[in-house]
């Protein structure tokens, strides 16, 4: 990849026509390949091929201008500021997604008005380093200019690749909604939450909102935002803030939602009381269409979440993830957890074919305090896919036991010392299902994905390689992911 960015640096216009073979430019290699091969050729070719291929003719450039821009999903990372103005003035007109690095906001705005088409483009990704204050003129000049081209824009996400304490697109995202129409998916990574743009009075066909450690959020204007929103389908939060504290307003302005993320990411969570944390997700009730969930619970056993699973609607739910944020979890009341622990049934979460925990601790063995959590998933009857993110793999078996119908069983983020032994306990118990299940036809075989050093250490096991499938990911940092899954490999 370095030595395509590296080529990509070099000016590509530098390329002399003069110099391209005149056999090839006289046969124009269509002698033995018709137009659709051709284009099925380009199709897989990267934005540097491409460009390379436009200074092979005007036959070459009208092919990729007039049939593959639009369909490609053009990534300018790593690009200097000449080869980007190249590809934009060659591609501009018939461009239609990109993914954008800036240094800065005023930068993208001048590239996209001087070379792209209005309406044309309808998804973009655009990546700032920095970003950069809002102004007079950037507000007079630029963003009236640049709403055109953008008019037709249907996904736009906005990244703040550096976190700062302020990083405000007021302006900007206040002309984008209500100019561009069809948008219907906004991400936004560090960028404030407040301001104008969230007030808006006219209903939007916004179907999917992801808001990712905001520097600052008012909880205030994203209510108001929320009333605008009858059509969304998928609200994702991540950051230090209570998002719950919006839930009646998510109940009352969104009840088609399908999908609820909330990854608390802050290391303690001390605002409210236990009882309030206990009940905080209770809203998740009103919703009948809820499909894939996302919580964070804050205890070591996990049971803060017993009433948002208990009474949580679970007609259409397939897909349940929990965020254990135990680094510095609350203790919960002992008397109240064994009650919990005893009491608990959740056999209503008939249709939750998959379930993710992902466990933060990394001075105890996470997955060993989470109890209400791992009694709450052997009460999963029709569960299929099972998936762990711990820096822990104690007694993974265990687990495994009481989970025999699962057909694909993933874990990732390990860190442990002594992967071939836990490996090995697992092997053993995987090799006791395999004779004694004839719940599936399929054999199971387990896959592993690991560093180089990790599959070293595995190699001397022959018993482990013999119903493993090792693939090794150099780009792996110290972490493995290993999933029983489906194969017609037999023991």
């Amino acid at each position: 990849m370095d030595e395509n960015v590296e080529q990509s640096n070099k000016t590509i216009g530098q390329m002399d026509d003069s110099s391209i073979d005149t056999e090839i430019e006289t046969c124009r290699l269509r002698s033995g390949l018709n137009e659709d091969c051709l284009l099925k050729i380009m199709e897989f070719l990267n934005v540097y091929d491409l460009i390379q291929m436009c200074h092979l003719g005007a036959y070459y450039k009208d092919l990729i201008t007039k049939w593959i821009i639009g369909k490609k999903m053009l990534n300018l990372r790593g690009m200097t500021q000449s080869a980007k103005d190249e590809i934009f003035e060659i591609f501009g007109q018939t461009m239609r997604k990109c993914i954008i690095y800036e240094s800065d906001f005023l930068n993208f705005l001048d590239t996209i008005i001087k070379y792209c088409a209005p309406g044309r483009l309808t998804q973009v990704e655009l990546n700032l380093k920095q970003p950069m204050a809002e102004n007079a003129f950037l507000n007079t000049n630029y963003i009236p200019l640049s709403m055109p081209i953008l008019s037709n824009i249907r996904k736009f996400k906005l990244n703040v690749l550096r976190f700062q304490r302020y990083s405000s697109f007021d302006h900007f995202l206040n002309a984008l909604l209500v100019n561009a129409t069809n948008l219907a998916y906004l991400h936004l990574f560090h960028v404030d939450i407040e301001g104008d743009w969230l007030k808006q009075t006219n209903k939007l066909n916004l179907y999917e909102l992801r808001i990712l450690k905001p520097c600052v959020i008012s909880m205030t204007h994203l209510k108001i935002f929320l009333k605008s929103l009858p059509k969304l389908n998928t609200f994702t939060f991540k950051g230090d803030s209570d998002i719950t504290s919006i839930g009646t307003s998510l109940v009352e302005s969104c009840p088609n939602l399908e999908v609820f993320e909330d990854i608390h990411t802050a290391t303690s969570y001390r605002r409210n009381t236990m009882s309030m944390r206990h009940t905080r997700y209770n809203f998740l009730a009103s919703f009948n269409n809820l499909k894939i969930v996302t919580l964070t619970s804050y205890t070591f056993c996990g049971c803060d979440l017993y009433c948002a699973l208990r009474y949580l609607a679970t007609t259409n739910i397939v897909q349940l993830k929990i965020h254990a944020n135990l680094e510095q979890s609350e203790t919960f009341n002992e008397e109240e957890r064994k009650q919990i622990l005893q009491s608990c049934s959740f056999s209503h979460f008939t249709s939750l074919t998959c379930l993710e925990l992902d466990v933060h601790n990394y001075r105890l063995d996470g997955l060993l305090h989470c109890e209400f959590l791992m009694l709450f998933a052997t009460q999963l009857k029709n569960l299929e896919k099972f998936s762990l993110q711990s820096s822990k793999l104690t007694n993974i078996n265990k687990l495994i036991e009481t989970l025999p119908q699962i057909r694909t069983f993933s874990i990732s983020q390990i860190t442990t010392k002594h992967l071939p032994v836990e490996m090995r306990k697992i092997v053993r118990t995987l090799r006791a299902i395999r004779q004694t299940s004839d719940m599936y036809e399929d054999k199971v075989v387990l896959r592993l994905i690991v560093n180089i050093e990790q599959w070293r250490e595995l190699q001397v096991y022959k018993d482990i390689a013999k119903l493993t499938e090792t693939i090794v990911d150099p780009f792996l940092e110290p972490y493995n992911h290993f999933r029983r899954c489906p194969s017609e490999i037999e023991s």
